[in-house]
């Protein structure tokens, strides 16, 4: 072909085109993969989204009605059939205060989306609560299954419900949340359905006993693979 050939003048800029696509391509990937290695977390202050979770000590009316709260959610929860389980801090907690920890103001609670929950009316199970005088707060599909139990009277405490479902063997979250940042919580919210499975060892927590993963903190290894070994506070309590 000769120089100026239209022809070749065409091929190029495809070609040109296919390499600048490559690239860009090839920065979003890693720019994804950088972002899903990390576990943000409002404790460690990087959350992309949100501020840092402030440094607040429960004084001993507010651990009372923390753990209130909870027992009352456990009994929801049995009182359904629905298995449940101390799940992310709240571990940590039953192990070493056996309650809440010290800085935290919520208690974390998974339990298994894919039993009674999956095909009870979902307006029987807020009514539960509400009959309880709490609230729930949630967003099912859009916040990975989260739900956030609270009192009007209360804002600062709560307790926070985690479903999760057994997915060939591995206990996973769902929701729109989980399949756009798929592997993060394959990295950091999946654990394998054999801590979970009936019967649950029953630990102290406060005045009662709430159900718990079982092999101590296995399921901890799974959820923070980076420092659980470690006693990490909130960046604010530092």
């Amino acid at each position: 072909m000769r120089i100026g050939d239209p022809t070749r003048n065409y091929f190029s800029k495809v070609r040109c085109r296919y390499i600048l696509l490559t690239i860009v391509l090839v920065i979003v990937v890693a720019l994804y993969v950088t972002m899903n290695l990390k576990n943000y977390g409002l404790y460690t202050g990087n959350h992309p989204f949100f501020a840092a979770q402030p440094c607040q000590y429960l004084n001993s009316k507010e651990k009372g009605q923390l753990l209130k709260m909870a027992h009352t959610v456990h009994k929801i929860l049995d009182g359904f059939g629905i298995e449940h389980w101390l799940v992310y801090g709240s571990v940590f907690g039953a192990v070493r205060a056996h309650g809440p920890l010290p800085w935290d103001n919520d208690v974390d609670i998974g339990f298994n989306g894919s039993g009674t929950f999956a095909t009870m009316d979902f307006n029987k199970f807020l009514a539960a609560f509400k009959d309880n005088g709490l609230k729930v707060y949630y967003r099912r599909w859009i916040t990975s299954n989260v739900m956030k139990v609270y009192k009007d009277d209360q804002p600062h405490i709560k307790v926070d419900l985690f479903a999760f479902y057994n997915y060939r063997g591995w206990m996973k979250r769902a929701g729109l949340e989980t399949w756009i940042f798929a592997l993060n919580y394959n990295l950091h919210d999946t654990y394998p359905a054999r801590l979970v499975e009936k019967p649950l060892p029953m630990v102290r927590f406060g005045y009662f006993k709430l159900p718990a993963p079982r092999e101590g903190l296995t399921i901890q290894q799974y959820l923070y693979p980076d420092d659980w070994w470690k006693e990490v506070k909130p960046v604010t309590c530092k």
